[in-house]
């Protein structure tokens, strides 16, 4: 039996490293009508999904490694060559671009994207903000509310960094739904029921300051950094207005 070689080489313009896309990239080709399945993969998706692939790397994509195996010859030690896959077919026809559109278009998600919901719940944090201000007075339910719902998140990134998938580990939007919000949930809105302003409150929103300046390292979900805008705004707006009301002392 004569020595075989594969050869899986393609065309010399697929080689260019300038044409090679990110991780996040390639995944966007295939949600990008679907923007809140897309909201969900770039919510798990960390720094490192914004790296550029290598040829091999883009074979993740089942689509990718069928056509990479479609261009693959066997080389005999003669010199002759045959192709790998002598035929391929699709058992189900996959869903064109226009056809996806078409089925997402008019629905309620569609109306209510990320970017929507997140700006009217952006809006709304920062008529409380105004609100609180004119009062004198913090709204603690809607602090435990926001505490709670980002900690949830947060533990769910926590879980993602002891993953073994490569793009999962290093999330910068940690920062923002932060688990440590749960823990700190019952002695943060205490002190705000007292007018209070509790330490984490300030350390939070210095982590959102650094979620903010590692977008540059890092692409977010759909509207994440729309509320760590009000967020960050909200919070620095309490502390200017409460920092001289009741205790002198942030709540520890």
């Amino acid at each position: 039996m004569t020595p075989q070689h594969l050869n899986t080489s393609t065309p010399q313009h697929h080689n260019t490293p300038a044409q090679y896309p990110t991780f996040r990239n390639l995944i966007h080709n295939y949600n990008e009508t679907h923007r809140w399945a897309r909201f969900g993969n770039d919510l798990l998706l960390g720094v490192k999904a914004d790296y550029y692939t290598t040829f091999e790397q883009q074979q993740f994509l089942p689509e990718r490694l069928c056509a990479d195996f479609e261009r693959a010859h066997i080389i005999s030690a003669d010199g002759t060559k045959r192709n790998l896959v002598s035929s391929s077919f699709w058992l189900f026809e996959p869903t064109t671009k226009q056809q996806s559109i078409q089925q997402t278009n008019m629905g309620i998600l569609d109306v209510f994207s990320p970017l929507v919901t997140f700006s009217i719940l952006s809006i709304l944090t920062l008529i409380i903000a105004i609100v609180e201000h004119q009062r004198k007075r913090i709204i603690w339910v809607f602090d435990a509310s926001i505490m709670l719902t980002t900690g949830a998140c947060g533990l769910l990134l926590f879980a993602m960094i002891f993953s073994q998938h490569p793009t999962v580990s290093l999330n910068l939007q940690i920062l923002l739904l932060n688990p440590i919000n749960i823990f700190m949930l019952y002695s943060v809105a205490k002190a705000a029921h007292k007018n209070r302003i509790h330490w984490w409150t300030k350390a939070w929103s210095a982590l959102i300051l650094l979620l903010l300046a590692g977008s540059f390292l890092q692409s977010y979900a759909e509207g994440i950094t729309i509320v760590a805008l009000s967020l960050l705004l909200r919070n620095i707006s309490n502390i200017y207005t409460f920092k001289n009301t009741g205790s002198k002392q942030p709540e520890a």
